[in-house]
């Protein structure tokens, strides 16, 4: 499903007018769009009247277009415009039509009245606003939300921005969201204000909506599906790929093992654990389907340089399809000498945890930060897999803009650093060098404990020994959240744990579509 950031939108919308439709036929398809939404949710409560809050520009006009439909339809309507009189053209000439229709417009709405309502309908704010919402607008956000009424937005929760998904001042908790032609990021990153979204069609040719793209995507089963890989009958392990995986150190041999079984869940043809000899009787033991591979190290248990010229480990690295680094790993001279090693092969590469640390940022010119290793570019095999956390530390400080999105900011980093970034969160984002951008849309709080990140590392090392790396990455994601949320299903988020996600991993690419498998 394609995503559209605010000026995409606005674009869409400014070339669909400019070429197709006037602003009103929009409006008026929006919202009896809008109107039909109520309707249904109308079927759930006992009384048919309906208040609308209305705002000052075109989310108001819908609202105040619905509110007609709605009125037609046989439904009490009440419209509230808590700014007054002051409206813009296109809510002016809805609010006009309404009105002669014998349509009730007030500015102010108590509580009681608002708490006897059906439905409540929040018109006031869409994908336009940039600033905080004060005053009369925020009392009326209040009211919504005191109600305990249903709420149906339209396009967006008043106060949530459209790209970022954070609150402006206030915002409205909606239990329905009727997005108009495309879903913006906030549908996914405020998806607890947002409610249940539908998305409406408002009638904009598809070669005006496409023109305006590329679009972000919201990766979801479909997507997995697609991405899969399916496993012939005449086959065997080399035809799936050799992962190979620096894991581990004292107090994380743990890491190494989550690591190692994920990428052997993820379907990987062979899969090599290389650990510190310090933790290698515990690795070795902890997964029968990896090959444990002993590095030599120091007493602290992080690699020695001897280990990196060991022509075994050299062997492994020559015939491997994809590596991970960093999972419980000691970031000690060895793993920092390792690194340039793995990126000179040029092959995929899985970075996370103690690896990103000797990563750091630099700018090339006037252009954007981006992430480099002493000095030398990464490439586009290279998947950075850092939570926000880790970015500031490579960047020492938060890299993001202002009000940015999470996906802005994970694909202006990818694009600069010429490295796919998953940026990991309560929705992770996985964006390409060359601006494809995926949102994931699974994954839960239970998956928020030590040892997920190892998980989701081995998971996407499994796959990328076959795919390329931003769909690697990208399913993976998906992969590793799909089983996180059938493990919540069956054991609740409190007693959920990294193995379970592990050992339902196969089930969750099941479950992307019938007949396919890792």
């Amino acid at each position: 499903m394609r995503i559209a950031f605010r000026k995409q939108i606005e674009a869409v919308d400014a070339r669909a007018e400019a070429e197709r439709r006037p602003g009103y036929d929009l409006i008026e398809r929006a919202g009896g769009l809008l109107a039909k939404a109520v309707s249904e949710e109308a079927q759930k409560v006992v009384r048919r009247d309906v208040i609308l809050f209305c705002g000052p520009g075109k989310n108001g006009a819908d609202g105040y277009r619905a509110a007609l439909a709605l009125k037609k339809a046989g439904y009490e309507t009440l419209c509230v415009a808590p700014g007054g009189e002051a409206r813009n053209h296109a809510a002016e000439y809805a609010a006009s039509f309404y009105a002669s229709a014998g349509g009730r417009i007030v500015s102010f709405l108590s509580g009681e009245t608002a708490e006897k309502a059906g439905l409540l309908v929040d018109a006031l704010f869409g994908t336009g606003l940039s600033r905080p919402v004060e005053g009369p607008y925020a009392s009326a956000v209040e009211t919504m939300n005191r109600s305990g009424r249903p709420v149906i937005a339209a396009d967006l929760p008043s106060g949530v921005e459209a790209d970022s998904g954070r609150i402006l001042g206030c915002a409205v908790r909606a239990s329905r969201t009727v997005a108009f032609t495309l879903p913006k990021p906030a549908h996914f990153l405020a998806h607890d204000l947002a409610g249940d979204v539908t998305v409406a069609d408002v009638g904009i040719p598809e070669d005006i909506i496409s023109s305006c793209g590329p679009y972000p995507i919201a990766f979801e089963r479909e997507n997995a599906s697609a991405l899969l890989p399916r496993r012939a009958d005449d086959t065997h392990k080399g035809h799936y790929g050799k992962a190979v995986l620096f894991a581990g150190g004292l107090a994380y041999s743990g890491a190494a093992s989550l690591a190692a079984r994920a990428a052997v869940k993820s379907g990987a043809g062979l899969v090599w654990a290389c650990v510190p000899r310090a933790v290698y009787p515990t690795a070795a033991a902890a997964e029968h389907s990896a090959i444990t591979f002993p590095l030599a190290d120091y007493p602290d248990g992080s690699i020695a340089y001897p280990a990196l010229s060991d022509p075994r480990l050299l062997k492994i690295i020559r015939d491997a399809d994809s590596f991970a680094a960093g999972s419980g790993l000691i970031p000690g001279p060895g793993a920092k000498r390792l690194l340039g090693m793995l990126l000179k092969s040029g092959k995929k590469l899985v970075l996370d945890a103690g690896m990103l640390n000797f990563l750091t940022a630099g700018h090339r010119g006037a252009g954007d930060a981006h992430i480099m290793f002493e000095d030398e570019p990464l490439h586009e095999n290279v998947i950075l897999t850092p939570h926000r956390g880790e970015l500031a530390r490579i960047f020492g400080g938060d890299p993001a803009e202002e009000g940015e999105s999470p996906l802005a900011l994970a694909s202006r980093i990818a694009r600069a650093s010429g490295a796919v970034v998953v940026l990991k969160g309560h929705r992770t984002v996985t964006a390409a060098p060359d601006g494809r951008i995926a949102l994931n849309t699974t994954g839960n709080p239970g998956m928020a404990r030590g040892g997920s990140g190892d998980v989701l590392a081995g998971t996407v090392a499994g796959l990328a020994a076959r795919m390329n790396a931003f769909e690697a990455a990208a399913l993976g994601v998906w992969l590793n959240g799909r089983a996180g949320d059938l493990c919540r299903d069956r054991i609740g988020e409190t007693g959920m744990t990294p193995e379970n996600v592990i050992d339902t991993l196969g089930e969750a690419a099941q479950s992307a579509g019938k007949g396919t498998s890792l």
